[in-house]
């Protein structure tokens, strides 16, 4: 499909703007050519989510391992992106690319942290045992730990976590 092809392009060559615009029509409150830009790519993803998936997992890939300040914060955007289509609850590739990113320890802690979010925005159980396991890492940035626990709780499992390690977590803090 051209339209397809022609985005893909875009994504890949102009990831930010790309995703910037799509993460800005995300948000009612503007009116810019750029907001106006990511409500059409919003509507089209929203009535081709394949198309949308593909675009995105491509971008991601074509960004994967680079270090440069410029391809993290496109990755990141990509993620977030992710992280935000309607389409994710019911797409198990996409909560796989979410879940391997939250475990790879090489990624950013931002990039870990917005692929947390889209796990607990839709309430992905399988990712718990993975969002505990960050939570519980000390070795790990405390933002990207209280991220992982944000993220257990908007999952709303809270048999899921072990009392040793809830014990632990709220020993510093007597209420």
């Amino acid at each position: 499909n051209k339209t397809k092809s022609l985005l893909t392009e875009i994504a890949h060559k102009h990831t930010k703007l790309f995703f910037n615009a799509y993460l800005c029509g995300n948000d009612t409150s503007k009116n810019s050519p750029q907001a106006e830009a990511g409500r059409a790519l919003t509507k089209l993803f929203n009535e081709n989510p394949n198309a949308g998936k593909e675009i995105l997992t491509s971008t991601y890939e074509s960004l994967k391992g680079k270090t440069d300040e410029r391809s993290i914060e496109a990755r990141s955007k990509v993620i977030q992106t992710i992280a935000c289509l309607n389409s994710l609850r019911h797409d198990k590739e996409l909560k796989d690319l979410l879940r391997n990113i939250v475990k790879d320890e090489s990624e950013t802690a931002d990039i870990r942290a917005a692929a947390m979010i889209g796990l607990g925005r839709v309430k992905d159980e399988e990712s718990l045992e993975i969002l505990l396991s960050v939570a519980s890492n000390t070795n790990l940035p405390s933002n990207l730990r209280g991220e992982a626990l944000y993220n257990i709780a908007l999952i709303d499992a809270p048999d899921y976590i072990p009392l040793d390690f809830e014990e632990s977590i709220n020993k510093d803090r007597p209420y």
